[in-house]
């Protein structure tokens, strides 16, 4: 959780990324949010992370409390390195919320209408927004990888990390529906609700 709330507040003292990735966060349905995702190739590839699933409330403005996902991804392709991320994924409407939610193994490209939408660091303030996909990629990279790859990404929800966080069994959907609630989350959607 603490390396999470970590995680956004290195977005927010970024200025060059800052403005976009407020914008997006701002209008997103959900944020996924992947403190130190880690990524290794040599011609295959492979990345893992954990992170937090928060949704907000678009009459409110309010974020639900997390619902823990893992996330895992496989490449071929010209490739070689290595690097850590912290990535916020942005969930940009209803649909591919609810599909992310309702799946047991949700892949980006797939599942979210075939469109994942990569924004980098190069991005500033003066970018007209695009939210014609689904989710779109924020990252801050440690480490070097290069060359080009074909990413196959799935998410998969995490029943035992959140039946502890929660202390007991409990649906991704009662957690975004605010069905169950944990005092210790509210240090990150408090930073969340900054951008």
């Amino acid at each position: 959780m603490e390396r999470t709330r970590v995680a956004l507040l290195e977005f927010q003292n970024d200025p060059e990324i800052l403005p976009s990735v407020s914008l997006y966060v701002q209008n997103a349905y959900g944020v996924l949010i992947v403190p130190n995702q880690v990524k290794l190739g040599f011609i295959l590839g492979g990345s893992a992370g954990r992170g937090l699933l928060l949704a907000r409330d678009t009459a409110t403005g309010v974020w639900s409390d997390p619902a823990v996902y893992g996330i895992y991804g496989a490449s071929v392709g010209l490739q070689l390195g290595g690097q850590a991320s912290d990535t916020i994924y942005t969930i940009m409407n209803k649909p591919a919320l609810d599909r992310l939610v309702a799946s047991t193994s949700f892949k980006m490209g797939a599942d979210a209408s075939g469109a994942l939408g990569p924004i980098g660091a190069g991005i500033g303030a003066g970018t007209t927004p695009n939210f014609g996909e689904d989710i779109y990629l924020f990252a801050l990279n440690a480490g070097l990888f290069g060359g080009f790859s074909v990413d196959g990404t799935v998410t998969v929800p995490m029943p035992s990390w959140n039946k502890t966080l929660y202390g007991r069994d409990v649906a991704v959907s009662e957690i975004l529906q605010g069905s169950v609630m944990n005092p210790a989350t509210e240090p990150l959607k408090q930073v969340l609700s900054q951008f």
